[in-house]
């Protein structure tokens, strides 16, 4: 007769890599097992049931289930070897939420106070199916800033499992044009662009009748320009300036 109680040990798959495996404490369970049994009882853990009816291959009180996710161990109980039956222990391990654990972004300064929004990114979801806690207090999916700095928002699914967010926001802010150097009447014109100002920017080149000649492009120097009027767009993650050259 079966006298000790099934049970359940669950974890969150936070051990840094999310794969459905856990290293369980077996000892968790062994109050539920024994709950209104005598006093003096030992437990042992084994991966089958017919392990645990001969007392062999012991799997002691750490285990890391085998089977990802969801798997079942045996328990006997015993007293001077008088077994008071076999528990089953579901092993659960709970997936953690999918988010976006990172991101960079940055704040246009010359738009102060007009804020923009931050999310919590989560992926292939509803984000009603979970709850926030941002650093800043609030504890909605989006929040609205106006300020650079780092933003930390933990995510918790409904089984209890968490995983961060943070992103950083960094300044951004009109260029200011500097100089424009001209290299011409070469085999090899070339137009540098010089700017000043918070921010990375990417430059581009239209031509007098505002067609693009060169795209967005990281450096701030264009070789081989055919002579003309050209105009330098500056872009920059929230504003874009012009300046003719």
């Amino acid at each position: 007769v079966t006298d000790s109680d099934d049970t359940e040990l669950i974890a969150c798959d936070d051990d840094g890599i999310e794969d459905g495996f856990f290293n369980f404490n077996l000892s968790d369970a062994n109050n539920d097992i024994v709950l209104g049994l005598p006093a003096g009882l030992t437990i042992s853990y084994y991966e089958t049931y017919d392990d645990a009816l001969l007392e062999v291959n012991n799997i002691g009180t750490t285990f890391t289930n085998n089977t990802p996710y969801s798997q079942t161990i045996f328990a006997r109980v015993e007293n001077a070897n008088n077994c008071y039956g076999i528990s089953e222990v579901l092993l659960t391990v709970n997936q953690l939420p999918n988010i976006q654990t990172e991101a960079l972004t940055y704040y246009c300064l010359n738009t102060f106070p007009l804020t923009v929004p931050l999310n919590a990114a989560v992926i292939n979801d509803s984000p009603t199916n979970y709850t926030y806690n941002w650093t800043s207090g609030e504890t909605t999916y989006e929040v609205d800033i106006n300020q650079t700095g780092t933003y930390t928002v933990t995510v918790t699914n409904a089984n209890g499992c968490s995983k961060d967010r943070t992103i950083n926001v960094e300044a951004s802010n009109i260029a200011t044009f500097e100089n424009i150097e001209v290299v011409d009447a070469t085999q090899n014109n070339i137009i540098s662009v010089f700017v000043s100002g918070e921010g990375t920017y990417q430059y581009r080149l239209l031509d007098e009748n505002n067609t693009v000649y060169a795209p967005y492009q990281d450096s701030n120097v264009f070789e081989n320009v055919f002579p003309g009027i050209y105009t330098c767009l500056l872009y920059t993650s929230d504003a874009a300036d012009e300046e003719d050259s």
